[in-house]
């Protein structure tokens, strides 16, 4: 059990190292609008954990538009109601 134990932690610990790893390597990013995104995994970013978008997306690279805010038309979809004023501001 004793062994068990110790590989446990090893892991625990090894996993804890990468998560920091990765995290540093995927700093947050504020788009053209001022909103935080926050890594999630691979290229995905969140915001407001409603929105989830590649990098490229938000920041318009590799030939894509950066996004917009969103709609009016989700103003009274519950899925968007966490959405911060920024998010809000147009509709």
């Amino acid at each position: 059990m004793f062994t068990m134990e110790k590989l446990l932690a090893e892991w625990t610990h090894l996993r804890a190292e990468l998560d920091a790893t990765e995290r540093a390597e995927h700093p947050d990013i504020t788009d053209r609008f001022g909103r935080v995104w926050v890594w999630r995994s691979g290229d995905f970013y969140a915001h407001d954990d409603a929105l989830c978008f590649p990098r490229e997306w938000i920041l318009g690279e590799n030939g894509h538009r950066p996004i917009n805010l969103p709609s009016a038309q989700l103003a009274d979809n519950p899925n968007y109601s966490g959405l911060c004023t920024i998010c809000r501001s147009q509709w």
